[in-house]
């Protein structure tokens, strides 16, 4: 599972929610690394959330490379939708929680989901991909997902089953987490991995 680069929200410290957004000039470079790396593995399936910013993060996996499976654009792969904080600064939800009185993970806002809406949507698409994708073997394909930091962040939620010590949504932009499901068991076997961005350090 990969993060979407930087996009231009990312830098002006916005909340984009669904918004579909744009990469910045550093988040497509970002891109490139993070696809020059993706180009050394081989995936039985491609999923990739259907708002803008992850659809430009693939894309340079996708040029010139015929090899690959056929990408399915999901919707539920989406970042929290922030309804009326969309657009506002970083900190608007925690302020408006906190005047509230609700706790952060159960608030949504008018038109906005609950961090706990977001982990049973994630939770229903690993079930989903689990059965759809299952070798017969007990094993699920290798499976390739670009979303977001909020909703990676509740996929290995969901998949370890937390009801405390949630992950907290700190995901680096293209980092890169790896889930291995076996005989219906997850294990988180790589989080938050940035080293493939390394040799782009001084340009990043």
């Amino acid at each position: 599972m990969s993060c979407s680069g930087e996009s231009t929200s990312n830098i002006g410290k916005i909340i984009q929610g669904q918004a579909p957004g744009e990469l910045s000039s550093r988040g497509q470079r970002q891109a490139q690394a993070l696809c020059t790396y993706l180009r050394t593995q081989t995936y039985d399936t491609i999923y990739c959330s259907d708002l803008n910013r992850a659809m430009q993060t693939l894309a340079p996996l996708l040029e010139n490379n015929a090899s690959l499976p056929t990408v399915i654009y999901d919707a539920r792969l989406r970042e929290k939708a922030c309804g009326i904080f969309e657009g506002q600064p970083i900190g608007s939800q925690e302020r408006a929680a906190k005047l509230e009185g609700t706790d952060l993970r159960a608030f949504r806002g008018q038109g906005a989901e609950s961090w706990e809406d977001v982990m049973q949507r994630a939770a229903l698409f690993l079930q989903d991909i689990q059965q759809a994708h299952d070798r017969g073997d007990g094993e699920t394909s290798r499976i390739l997902v670009v979303a977001h930091g909020g909703f990676i962040k509740e996929c290995l939620n969901a998949a370890t089953k937390r009801k405390t010590n949630f992950f907290p949504n700190n995901l680096c932009n293209c980092s890169i987490t790896k889930l291995k499901f076996r005989q219906g068991r997850c294990t988180l076997t790589e989080k938050n991995n940035v080293s493939h961005l390394k040799a782009m350090s001084e340009q990043l």
